[in-house]
């Protein structure tokens, strides 16, 4: 007996997005700075983030390269600001918390103006095995979820829930949690399918966000 992971469906994903920084850019010098519009970027399998950046106290209408862990160019506006989106770092096998640096240099790439540090992570569920029998341990890899919530399983036979598993609270920035626990928590007597929503609620809800989908058969 075994898990076969057959269907991963991300149906939403949501990061800890917060306002473009310029609040805090307000007090304005000399110096140039750069602020993120969230605290963790979400990649899927399908999909890589997008990372808007925030810019003041550049030269007026100058070229600016963005780099580090991204890559960009954008020109400043008559006051020396800007914002311009580029894409997060690639997505990575499995969830977990990764950084990555964003500068912003003169065009010539030589001199670092301003830089500032963002988090990315994987979105969904990963398992150490995809197959795995009954009472086996297996390693959950989570990111994505709600940070300082607990993730829950919720297991279905159909439309009939079988079985719930707690796994534990998610991590900031990134929603993200490792956990020791055993395969499909009931009996391998079964049927053959049996689906797995992963979510931040106790009391299984088809409305709740994030919730990630996954499909399971027995090999």
């Amino acid at each position: 007996m075994g898990f076969d992971v057959r269907r991963r469906t991300v149906c939403v994903a949501v990061g800890a997005t917060t306002l473009l920084a310029f609040g805090a850019l307000a007090a304005q010098s000399s110096a140039a700075r750069i602020a993120l519009n969230a605290s963790c970027y979400l990649n899927t399998d399908r999909s890589t983030a997008r990372v808007t950046i925030a810019g003041r106290g550049f030269l007026p209408s100058s070229s600016v390269d963005i780099g580090g862990g991204v890559f960009g160019n954008v020109t400043t506006d008559p006051a020396g600001n800007f914002v311009t989106t580029v894409w997060a770092p690639n997505a990575t096998l499995k969830p977990g918390a990764r950084k990555f640096r964003v500068t912003a240099s003169e065009d010539t790439g030589q001199k670092v103006l301003a830089s500032t540090t963002g988090h990315y992570t994987m979105a969904g569920v990963a398992f150490s095995d995809n197959y795995v029998g009954f009472g086996k341990g297996l390693t959950y890899y989570f990111g994505g979820f709600r940070p300082g919530k607990q993730i829950y399983g919720h297991y279905f036979i159909g439309k009939r829930q079988t079985g719930r598993k707690r796994f534990g609270k998610a991590a900031a920035p990134c929603g993200t949690l490792k956990a020791k626990a055993t395969g499909y928590p009931v009996s391998s007597a079964h049927p053959d399918k049996w689906t797995v929503f992963f979510d931040n609620v106790e009391k299984f809800s088809n409305r709740a966000i994030p919730t990630y989908v996954y499909g399971f058969h027995k090999v």
